[in-house]
């Protein structure tokens, strides 16, 4: 029986009786509230956006057809009774205008990803070897040498996941003040401004010149608006927008000529902003130099095991050749020779790790990043550095895009 009118309301569009009496018996939940105010979901907003299609427009009764959908009005926008619980049953319904960020990451999760360098991997391994073998043949300061290794690993490590932790959580508070502006809406019949974060589908937003649009929206009037939407599509023309044959505004763009209003028909990750984000979200790739330095920790190990296997077989054929020349028969006392053969192999490859390299690059990074702070260019990731340093070419498709910001006087009269 509840959901019964609400079919009739869709398919007959008789149910205007019997809304209120739906609404009052459903449970709390925002689909329903949604589904029992709300004509048009954020599906169908979506979907009329993406096609970009002014027919399927028409045939929702235009404009004012749409408004209507969403409860708002073209002159007065979103009514002011609705602020009273500050606009839930909205934000519910259609979701508001924020794309989820990526969780923060954890210092401990950057200390996990870097003790994942194969070289580290190799320096640890070392480090513990030394470190029972030292102790083995002398406890008073055989430990030295592996507390030494495994104090430069954790060194490096700390560098590295301190200044990425720190860098990434600057990054955070400046995209939350650059992208945390004031937008002039239409609420209730009066202007007001709002952060974008505020913006909701059904907003009236005044368009002026050199805004970007918050959301993706349809325009209601306009007066010789031009946009730039090569963020979005790549197309470097202005598109000229007008409420009959190209009313539809994507958000991210910028307008660069005339004024208007417009409609907020999707925000947030239903936007083509929220859309493109996702799509960019993608696990990082290794930088040149990490694909290097896998390269150079695979073939130390590969050398260091080779010749320390080759010592070890030597030394072991030779220790039982004499004994064999000699006719000495081998005795248990003798195992400790045998050790120290196995010491002398573990020892090469110990030896034959550079210790020093994984320190000596991060900080030789950690250098850079300050160094290019002080040319008011804030670096988020350390390896960033060396991968701009690796540059060979830079494409540019528009003359002018790179430049010294600087000007230069080329002749005089």
């Amino acid at each position: 029986m509840v959901n019964e009118p609400r079919r009739r309301k869709k398919g007959e569009k008789e149910g205007s009786e019997d809304a209120p009496a739906d609404r009052s018996v459903s449970p709390p939940s925002s689909s329903s509230r949604g589904a029992g105010s709300f004509k048009i979901t954020a599906q169908n907003l979506s979907e009329l956006h993406q096609s970009r299609d002014v027919k399927q427009l028409v045939k929702l009764g235009g404009i004012e057809g749409l408004a209507n959908g969403v409860k708002s009005d073209v002159h007065n926008g979103i009514a002011a009774e609705e602020s009273g619980n500050h606009f839930q049953e909205r934000k519910g319904h259609y979701g508001i205008n924020l794309v989820p960020p990526p969780p923060p990451v954890t210092l401990f999760e950057l200390v996990w990803e870097g003790l994942q360098d194969k070289t580290l991997i190799m320096l640890c391994i070392a480090a513990i070897v030394s470190l029972i073998l030292g102790i083995r043949e002398n406890p008073t300061s055989g430990w030295i040498e592996g507390t030494a290794i495994l104090i430069a690993v954790l060194v490096v490590v700390m560098v590295s996941s301190l200044n990425d932790y720190q860098k990434e959580r600057q990054f955070r508070a400046l995209n939350d003040k650059k992208n945390n502006k004031l937008v002039k809406v239409v609420r209730g019949g009066e202007q007001q401004q709002v952060s974008v974060y505020s913006i909701l589908v059904g907003d009236v937003i005044v368009i002026e010149t050199g805004d970007i649009i918050c959301a993706d929206g349809i325009l209601i009037d306009s007066d010789s608006m031009k946009c730039d939407e090569s963020a979005m599509t790549g197309e470097s023309d202005l598109i000229k927008k007008n409420p009959r044959d190209a009313p539809f505004l994507l958000s991210g763009c910028q307008v660069t000529e005339g004024i208007g209003r417009m409609l907020v028909v999707c925000v947030g990750p239903n936007s083509e902003t929220g859309r493109a984000m996702a799509l960019l979200q993608t696990p990082p790739e290794d930088t040149p130099l990490q694909k290097k330095l896998e390269v150079l920790a695979d073939n130390i190990a590969r050398v260091g095991l080779i010749a320390s296997a080759t010592i070890l077989v030597l030394l072991v054929l030779k220790f039982f050749g004499n004994l064999y020349l000699t006719g000495t028969p081998f005795e248990f006392h003798m195992v400790s020779q045998l050790v120290k053969f196995f010491i002398t192999a573990v020892t090469i490859v110990v030896v034959a790790v550079p210790e020093g390299l994984p320190l000596a690059v991060t900080i030789s990074l950690a250098y850079s990043t300050i160094r290019m702070l002080e040319d008011m260019n804030l670096v988020r990731h350390l390896e960033s550095c060396e991968t701009m340093g690796g540059a060979t070419n830079i494409c540019s498709d528009k003359t002018g895009t790179l430049t010294k910001n600087q000007m230069t006087v080329v002749k005089g009269w």
